[in-house]
Protein backbone atom coordinates (compact mmCIF):
# COMPACT_ATOMS: atom_id res chain seq x y z
CA UNK A 1 0.00 0.00 0.00
CA UNK A 2 1.01 3.71 -0.20
CA UNK A 3 1.81 5.87 1.90
CA UNK A 4 -0.16 9.60 1.51
CA UNK A 5 1.30 12.45 2.60
CA UNK A 6 -0.93 14.80 4.12
CA UNK A 7 1.07 17.11 5.90
CA UNK A 8 0.53 20.59 4.03
CA UNK A 9 -1.84 22.37 3.19
CA UNK A 10 -4.07 22.56 -0.29
CA UNK A 11 -4.11 25.38 -2.88
CA UNK A 12 -8.13 25.52 -2.06
CA UNK A 13 -7.30 26.61 1.86
CA UNK A 14 -4.59 28.20 0.88
CA UNK A 15 -7.34 30.56 -1.66
CA UNK A 16 -9.95 30.65 1.82
CA UNK A 17 -7.26 32.19 3.95
CA UNK A 18 -6.00 34.87 1.37
CA UNK A 19 -9.09 35.67 0.50
CA UNK A 20 -10.36 36.06 4.04
CA UNK A 21 -7.07 38.20 5.30
CA UNK A 22 -8.13 40.51 1.95
CA UNK A 23 -11.25 40.99 3.34
CA UNK A 24 -10.29 41.85 6.72
CA UNK A 25 -7.89 44.33 5.67
CA UNK A 26 -9.89 46.06 3.31
CA UNK A 27 -12.87 46.61 6.20
CA UNK A 28 -9.93 48.05 8.69
CA UNK A 29 -8.61 50.00 6.65
CA UNK A 30 -12.16 51.94 5.69
CA UNK A 31 -12.68 51.86 9.36
CA UNK A 32 -9.22 53.67 9.98
CA UNK A 33 -9.97 56.21 7.47
CA UNK A 34 -13.34 57.13 8.44
CA UNK A 35 -12.15 57.20 12.41
CA UNK A 36 -9.41 59.96 10.89
CA UNK A 37 -11.53 61.57 9.06
CA UNK A 38 -13.96 62.01 12.19
CA UNK A 39 -11.25 62.92 14.25
CA UNK A 40 -10.10 65.97 11.68
CA UNK A 41 -13.68 66.81 11.79
CA UNK A 42 -13.96 67.24 15.73
CA UNK A 43 -10.54 69.16 15.51
CA UNK A 44 -11.82 71.85 12.91
CA UNK A 45 -15.01 72.12 15.30
CA UNK A 46 -12.81 72.41 18.30
CA UNK A 47 -10.40 74.72 16.58
CA UNK A 48 -13.55 77.24 15.81
CA UNK A 49 -15.26 76.79 19.18
CA UNK A 50 -11.66 78.25 20.44
CA UNK A 51 -11.42 81.08 17.82
CA UNK A 52 -15.56 82.05 18.98
CA UNK A 53 -14.83 82.06 22.37
CA UNK A 54 -11.77 83.95 21.84
CA UNK A 55 -13.75 86.68 19.29
CA UNK A 56 -16.72 86.66 21.93
CA UNK A 57 -14.77 87.75 24.95
CA UNK A 58 -12.64 90.68 22.74
CA UNK A 59 -15.20 92.24 21.30
CA UNK A 60 -17.13 92.27 24.17
CA UNK A 61 -15.07 93.75 26.59
CA UNK A 62 -13.66 96.03 23.61
CA UNK A 63 -17.35 97.21 22.99
CA UNK A 64 -19.19 96.80 26.07
CA UNK A 65 -16.89 99.19 27.44
CA UNK A 66 -16.49 101.71 24.88
CA UNK A 67 -17.95 105.37 24.37
CA UNK A 68 -19.60 105.12 21.95
CA UNK A 69 -19.70 103.23 17.83
CA UNK A 70 -20.00 103.71 14.72
CA UNK A 71 -19.80 101.62 11.28
CA UNK A 72 -18.59 102.52 8.01
CA UNK A 73 -20.73 100.19 5.50
CA UNK A 74 -18.65 101.00 2.97
CA UNK A 75 -15.08 100.01 3.97
CA UNK A 76 -16.87 97.71 6.75
CA UNK A 77 -15.29 99.23 9.60
CA UNK A 78 -16.62 99.51 12.78
CA UNK A 79 -14.87 102.27 14.64
CA UNK A 80 -14.59 101.75 18.75
CA UNK A 81 -14.62 104.90 20.49
CA UNK A 82 -13.31 105.26 24.02
CA UNK A 83 -12.08 108.83 25.14
CA UNK A 84 -8.24 108.00 24.78
CA UNK A 85 -8.10 105.95 21.95
CA UNK A 86 -10.24 104.72 18.76
CA UNK A 87 -9.94 100.90 18.04
CA UNK A 88 -10.91 100.08 14.54
CA UNK A 89 -12.17 96.77 13.92
CA UNK A 90 -12.66 95.67 9.89
CA UNK A 91 -13.83 92.88 7.67
CA UNK A 92 -10.73 92.31 5.05
CA UNK A 93 -12.19 90.87 1.50
CA UNK A 94 -9.00 89.58 0.69
CA UNK A 95 -8.16 87.45 3.41
CA UNK A 96 -11.69 86.90 4.22
CA UNK A 97 -10.93 87.60 8.05
CA UNK A 98 -11.24 90.45 10.35
CA UNK A 99 -8.34 92.47 11.43
CA UNK A 100 -8.51 94.86 15.04
CA UNK A 101 -6.10 98.20 13.97
CA UNK A 102 -4.66 95.65 11.32
CA UNK A 103 -3.67 92.63 13.31
CA UNK A 104 -5.67 89.22 12.95
CA UNK A 105 -7.98 88.19 15.67
CA UNK A 106 -8.77 85.19 14.25
CA UNK A 107 -6.21 81.78 13.35
CA UNK A 108 -5.24 82.20 10.02
CA UNK A 109 -6.28 78.87 8.73
CA UNK A 110 -9.63 80.50 9.69
CA UNK A 111 -11.78 82.39 7.08
CA UNK A 112 -15.25 84.22 7.39
CA UNK A 113 -17.59 81.83 5.27
CA UNK A 114 -20.41 84.74 5.45
CA UNK A 115 -20.53 88.16 4.85
CA UNK A 116 -19.49 90.67 7.67
CA UNK A 117 -22.51 91.81 9.34
CA UNK A 118 -22.47 94.87 11.97
CA UNK A 119 -25.55 96.97 13.09
CA UNK A 120 -26.11 99.65 15.37
CA UNK A 121 -29.18 100.44 16.99
CA UNK A 122 -30.47 102.78 19.78
CA UNK A 123 -28.47 106.06 21.55
CA UNK A 124 -29.80 105.31 25.21
CA UNK A 125 -27.95 102.49 25.04
CA UNK A 126 -26.47 101.59 22.03
CA UNK A 127 -26.65 98.51 20.95
CA UNK A 128 -24.04 96.45 18.52
CA UNK A 129 -25.60 93.41 16.61
CA UNK A 130 -22.20 91.53 14.73
CA UNK A 131 -22.33 88.56 12.41
CA UNK A 132 -20.30 86.74 10.71
CA UNK A 133 -19.84 82.79 9.43
CA UNK A 134 -16.79 81.35 10.57
CA UNK A 135 -15.20 77.94 8.43
CA UNK A 136 -12.16 76.30 8.05
CA UNK A 137 -11.48 74.75 4.63
CA UNK A 138 -9.51 71.71 3.17
CA UNK A 139 -9.35 70.14 -0.15
CA UNK A 140 -11.41 67.40 0.88
CA UNK A 141 -14.77 69.49 1.12
CA UNK A 142 -15.89 66.85 3.30
CA UNK A 143 -13.96 68.08 6.10
CA UNK A 144 -14.80 71.49 5.63
CA UNK A 145 -16.45 73.24 9.24
CA UNK A 146 -18.79 75.93 10.06
CA UNK A 147 -19.65 77.81 12.71
CA UNK A 148 -21.97 81.48 12.89
CA UNK A 149 -20.78 83.66 15.03
CA UNK A 150 -23.47 86.38 15.91
CA UNK A 151 -23.21 88.90 19.32
CA UNK A 152 -25.67 91.47 20.57
CA UNK A 153 -23.71 93.78 22.50
CA UNK A 154 -24.71 97.01 24.47
CA UNK A 155 -22.52 99.71 25.70
CA UNK A 156 -22.39 99.93 29.60
CA UNK A 157 -21.49 103.99 29.47
CA UNK A 158 -24.22 104.76 26.46
CA UNK A 159 -27.00 104.28 29.29
CA UNK A 160 -28.65 107.95 30.19
CA UNK A 161 -27.82 108.58 33.71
Amino acid sequence: MKNINNKGFTLIELLVVVLLLTVITVISSDMVISMTSTSTKIQNKILLEQDYSFLDAKLTKLIKDADSVTYNSVTNELSIIYLTKTYVLKYDDLQKNILLDGLLLTDSEIGMSSPFSVSISGINPQVVTISFGLSKDFANPKLKTQSTFEKIITLNKTYQQ
